[in-house]
């Protein structure tokens, strides 16, 4: 993934979306995307590329080696769940490789989930519920929506109990 992967993020959703700010949070919604996308005419899209076609974002994206890369501060809002964007931070845990719609559904039955990864989403979760007060509750994004994601190979039980929710 590129390096600016922040820097661009912000320049193209702000200047797509502007800065919405955020309603007092109240939950938190954790999502699956691939960390490559397969796309038309043979063409490989990494997770940035395809967040801007797809005019969505996120406020943080945990890689698979463990960085947190923030797409939007905490009082801005982001794009990725509808009807839940002025109330909830968005998170999204990378599935490593390349994929299509199809194989990302079908990678996200297995554990997919490292270490690193883990306890970089875990330490930027526990932050915001540090934070604010007022979060209720923490979603998958299958929760709220027809989506699968974040799918069966998330450690869902394991991230709760670990955050004592």
């Amino acid at each position: 993934m590129p390096e600016d992967l922040d820097s661009t993020f912000r320049a193209v959703l702000v200047s797509k979306h502007g800065h919405y700010n955020f309603d007092d949070p109240d939950k938190i919604i954790i999502h699956a995307i691939a960390e490559y996308y397969f796309g038309t005419h043979g063409r490989i899209f990494s997770a940035d590329e395809y967040l801007k076609r797809e005019q969505m974002s996120m406020h943080s994206i945990i890689t698979p080696s463990g960085i947190n890369f923030r797409l939007r501060n905490d009082d801005q809002c982001a794009w990725h769940t509808k009807h839940h964007n002025k109330v909830a931070f968005g998170i999204a845990f990378l599935v490593p490789g390349v994929h299509t719609d199809e194989s990302l559904r079908e990678a996200i039955k297995d554990d997919y989930v490292s270490i690193p990864q883990y306890d970089a989403g875990f330490e930027q979760v526990g932050q915001w519920l540090d934070t604010y007060q007022v979060i209720e509750k923490l979603d998958k994004h299958s929760d709220l929506s027809d989506e699968p994601d974040p799918g069966y190979g998330f450690p869902w039980d394991e991230f709760n109990k670990d955050l004592a929710l």
